[in-house]
């Protein structure tokens, strides 16, 4: 395997002699900054030799976590050093509501984005798409009319100063937010915002507002985020009996435009065998594959990809199922479960390991149906109930040395104790 990038951190690995954050090289500071969270992960940044350098390289989903988490006044020093790239991720995740831009949204985010330093402001009129710049404007205002419609000594055109356009705002705080935008616009970057304002005033707002939404999907897609009934294909069942291995294609040309998904992967920490696993390290392109599957969770679950919780429990989810789908194919033979993880498409594991929990589930949801099911105890009800639950869970009923414990269902071990519980209730239920 190689050894590129660990998920979780190797607890064989010696103690290293401690050295000063921004004297580590720049490999070891972005190891290290992956790992972290938050204000730790801020801390870190601007600790570090370059966070000019650093920040760019932050995943767009990575970024979007963090900013979130800091809020909008200590996330404006990392907005200003992200790239066009970045920000536009981060408006195609924030700013829409299914097809259409939310202007709320959009606005806030022109009203952050109006706080960077000037040359910030330069930048994005350079190197974002003016069709998305266009579309988030255009929800603000209506150009009434452009500079060719008055001749030089009009008195009329005397009084507009040295503005191109007359512009009617929909608000007086869009008035002000897109006002320092554009005047900033006009003086320095005049051929830019010329492009934008044009792109306002010829095109329908529906029909932009659809063509910036297909490039959306497109740039999403490229992560796996899908539209929530596409990505429910995840939680289509299989037949264990019948599942093979080794399908897997190369997947190296879409990972190699792809930016690292390490530090979104570490947000939750892969247990039991799959952490045997990958206790070696995991390669870019196996990564990016782990990512494309959990995006396709986060989209089929509709988790909120701005809650970090929310985020990490779904990866959670998604590591133990893939636990799950290991041990159930190798037993107990980790060269077999590592040989299977890296030759067969993850999102197949994925739903072997849901079909394994599943099957349990249903077996708990008919118990619920049965006339009978009143009569069970408060243990057994408890134990049905929560495996009925989203996430199913485990409760495991204690005893005279150790107490009684509800956790998520992540080993074989525990599918063969459910199994084994079930169906002494079902047994109960029919005498």
């Amino acid at each position: 395997m190689n050894k590129k990038n660990q998920i979780a951190n190797n607890p064989h690995q010696p103690a290293a002699i401690p050295i000063a954050f921004h004297q580590m090289p720049l490999k070891e500071q972005l190891l290290q900054i992956q790992q972290s969270q938050g204000k730790e992960k801020y801390k870190l940044i601007f600790n570090s030799s370059k966070p000019e350098i650093v920040v760019p390289r932050l995943h767009p989903q990575e970024l979007y976590l963090t900013v979130n988490e800091l809020g909008a006044e200590d996330s404006l020093e990392l907005i200003s050093l992200a790239t066009p790239t970045q920000i536009t991720l981060i408006l195609d995740l924030d700013c829409w509501d299914l097809d259409t831009l939310n202007p709320e949204s959009s606005l806030n985010w022109l009203d952050f984005l109006s706080n960077c330093d000037e040359e910030k402001i330069l930048q994005l009129a350079r190197e974002t798409e003016p069709e998305i710049l266009a579309l988030m404007l255009g929800k603000h205002l209506t150009i009434i009319r452009g500079i060719e419609a008055y001749d030089d000594d009009d008195a009329e055109n005397a009084k507009r100063m040295e503005s191109i356009y007359d512009i009617e705002y929909k608000s007086e705080d869009a008035a002000k937010i897109i006002g320092s935008l554009i005047n900033i616009w006009q003086e320095r970057e005049q051929n830019h915002y010329l492009q934008i304002m044009e792109i306002i005033r010829s095109e329908s707002m529906f029909i932009l507002e659809e063509e910036v939404y297909q490039r959306r999907s497109a740039r999403l897609l490229d992560l796996g985020i899908i539209p929530t009934m596409d990505a429910r294909v995840i939680y289509t069942r299989t037949n264990p009996q019948t599942f093979t291995v080794g399908d897997k294609q190369d997947f190296r040309l879409e990972a190699d435009n792809l930016p690292n998904p390490l530090a979104l992967l570490k947000t939750a920490t892969p247990h039991h065998f799959l952490a045997a696993v990958l206790e070696d390290g995991i390669s870019h392109e196996l990564a990016c594959e782990m990512l494309h599957l959990v995006n396709r969770k986060f989209s089929a679950d509709q988790i909120d990809l701005s809650s970090t919780t929310e985020v990490r429990e779904a990866l959670q989810q998604t590591y133990d199922n893939l636990n799950l789908a290991l041990q159930y194919l190798a037993d107990k033979d980790l060269d077999r479960a590592s040989e299977i993880f890296h030759t067969t498409w993850l999102q197949r594991l994925f739903q072997l390991g849901h079909t394994l929990i599943n099957h349990e589930q249903e077996r708990a949801n008919t118990i619920k149906k049965n006339p009978h099911a009143a009569l069970l105890d408060e243990s057994a009800t408890l134990f049905v109930d929560l495996l009925t639950q989203q996430p199913p869970r485990h409760y495991c009923e204690g005893c005279d040395t150790c107490p009684s414990e509800i956790c998520a269902i992540n080993t074989m071990e525990q599918i063969h104790r459910i199994s084994e519980r079930l169906s002494l209730i079902e047994i109960s239920l029919n005498q």
